[in-house]
């Protein structure tokens, strides 16, 4: 578990490097992959928060799959698994969100401090009304979500409309 952790950062970390690498700087495409490749440490060094989220929400995602395998039925596992498979994009949704928009509260936080308060708290609202918003629409359509997707495996409806809720603190936390 804690590999496939790590892989997926050393994943994201290499993309974050290409992404610096073939940025630009002053209109122009960087030429220089010394200087892209020496901003990644201290990118690492601020996200570091952002990436031990990442890693805790990657091992216990797998440790959670684990105990209900262990403690529950192949059947309760599968069910366990559908719904999760579906929370996880609806959670990969507000990432995105927050990745797209990233630039701009950076370049707010760069400026006047009373414009980024004001962008900051726009978007956690955003986040806010689209992660209920999603919360409750799934929870209405989860029987219809599952039957779609895996009729065999009805019972993961019920578990769905537990585990959407998680979406919640998953998108504020990725907000803030």
């Amino acid at each position: 578990i804690i590999w496939l952790g790590m892989a997926f950062t050393a994943e994201y970390a290499v993309a974050a490097a290409c992404y610096v690498a073939l940025g630009m700087k002053g209109g122009k495409p960087q030429s220089n992959a010394g200087a892209a490749l020496s901003r990644i440490v201290p990118m690492l060094r601020e996200g570091r928060f952002m990436i031990a989220s990442g890693l805790t929400v990657i091992v216990y995602s797998k440790i959670d799959a684990l105990t209900v395998g262990r403690l529950f039925s192949r059947e309760d596992l599968a069910n366990y698994a559908l719904a999760t498979a579906v929370v996880g994009a609806l959670a990969a949704v507000g990432m995105s969100m927050a990745q797209a928009q990233a630039p701009v509260l950076a370049r707010a936080h760069a400026g006047e401090r009373s414009r980024y308060l004001v962008l900051f708290r726009q978007f956690l609202m955003l986040m806010a009304g689209t992660s209920v918003g999603l919360a409750t629409l799934t929870w209405l359509v989860a029987p219809v979500v599952v039957q779609a997707l895996a009729p065999q495996y009805e019972s993961a409806a019920s578990v769905m409309r537990i585990l959407v809720w998680a979406v919640v603190p998953v998108y504020l936390g990725v907000a803030t």
